[in-house]
């Protein structure tokens, strides 16, 4: 069962746990592993992809008698990024009030891979104009090549026909040949 949160008294400690949940879900959190409980009726509103994977098209019993059948889902997010995976369940959630109004590059490229992996993005399309305010001057800065991704998923045409045009014209290659260390080659 899980806390029943009053006014007045403090979050509970583990972000992961939603008021509504009814699935079971692990992830990693500031190194530390966390079970967190989250809302079916959720996460298959906001993505087709949890819901083949909490109600498999090809499973008939996958389909819910009661509520206590769902219970018994379970789903592992402890390779995905702890920051995005929580900024993408409390959209998820409706608890707007935990979702940054800025994102730093690594996050929003984190989040980014899982809007693509759970084919979610419109549930993020609230928030693009301001994650990606600093998408020009940012988009452009070393070590920061994905930005490629991020525009592909959000959708941003002019920035990823730039980078790419910039990538393609702007890149060197180192180039060896492998069999010389071989001394198959004279």
């Amino acid at each position: 069962m899980l806390p029943i949160q009053t006014p007045g008294s403090s979050p509970p400690t583990n972000p992961f746990i939603f008021p509504t949940g009814t699935v079971k879900l692990l992830a990693t959190y500031k190194d530390q592993s966390l079970v967190g409980s989250v809302s079916a009726d959720a996460l298959v509103l906001a993505s087709p992809v949890w819901k083949k994977f909490l109600f498999p098209p090809w499973d008939d019993t996958s389909l819910p008698e009661k509520e206590t059948e769902v219970k018994h889902k379970q789903i592992d997010c402890t390779e995905d990024d702890g920051e995005a995976l929580l900024i993408l369940l409390n959209i998820v959630h409706l608890n707007f009030d935990g979702v940054p109004a800025f994102l730093e590059y690594p996050t929003l490229l984190e989040v980014a891979v899982l809007v693509d992996q759970f084919d979610c993005v419109k549930v993020v399309r609230p928030w693009l104009e301001s994650w990606m305010k600093n998408e020009k001057s940012e988009r452009l800065k070393a070590k920061q090549e994905g930005w490629l991704f991020i525009s592909w998923v959000f959708g941003r045409e002019t920035t990823f026909s730039e980078l790419a045009r910039h990538m393609v014209l702007n890149c060197a290659f180192r180039v060896s040949n492998p069999l010389e260390h071989m001394n198959l080659c004279s």
